[in-house]
């Protein structure tokens, strides 16, 4: 009963990214759906009204929202899904090491130097758990990926001067993912592949990673 009772006192994290994974699919559909409505409303109003001045401004809305907005709406939606895929993976592994420290009074997690929080936590687990955090380098690339596309997008608006051209090449040959990201402006904007992506990448590593944490403890 003491080894069951900890397995359900286990954050495993499953939960909330099968949550995510079921809104982004919502999120997907719903901008779809706007952007049609939207569009529909616009050129029925278009269609009978009279007024050349009103008209104008109608069709000025119209070229908005087929044009500028939509890369707009885009880019804030998924780079901003991006960012919270990034912050669930970054707590679940906080929730994980805090578990091992209680249960085995073991060292407080904490970055050292000028540390990553990905790279102090391929430190952590390796020396004060004796666990790989990542099984192959293709997971730590994606999660590094991720990590640098949150910075960029919350630092600097989603600039591409703000992610190293080399792993920007890398990002940009997963075409058959459903990349590149598309470019506008000098700024990245995502798409639902690219959320799909990196989210079934840090949850792939974080339920495998739970699971092992669980087994030893």
């Amino acid at each position: 009963m003491d080894t069951f009772d900890a397995d359900c006192d286990f954050p495993w994290q499953d939960g909330a990214f099968n949550h995510l994974k079921r809104y982004i699919v919502s999120v997907d559909q719903s901008l779809a759906l706007a952007h049609d409505l939207q569009t529909k409303a616009l050129r029925d109003a278009i269609s009978v009204e009279t007024l050349p001045v009103a008209l104008g401004e109608l069709q000025y809305e119209l070229a908005r929202l087929e044009g500028e907005d939509e890369v707009s709406n885009q880019r804030m939606v998924w780079g901003g899904l991006l960012v919270s895929i990034y912050a669930m993976f970054e707590h679940g592994l906080e929730q994980i090491f805090e578990h091992w420290r209680l249960a085995t009074d073991g060292p407080v997690f904490k970055t050292k130097g000028g540390e990553d929080i990905v790279s102090a936590a391929v430190r952590h687990s390796a020396d004060c758990m004796e666990l790989r955090l990542f099984e192959a380098a293709s997971e730590r690339d994606c999660l590094n990926q991720l990590r640098t596309l949150r910075k960029s997008f919350v630092h600097k608006g989603g600039k591409i001067t703000a992610i190293p051209p080399n792993l920007w090449t890398i990002i940009q040959s997963k075409k058959n993912l459903g990349f590149p990201l598309e470019v506008v402006e000098e700024r990245w904007c995502a798409n639902v592949f690219a959320a799909q992506y990196y989210l079934n990448g840090a949850h792939q590593v974080m339920r495998r990673f739970s699971r092992a944490v669980s087994e030893k403890l």
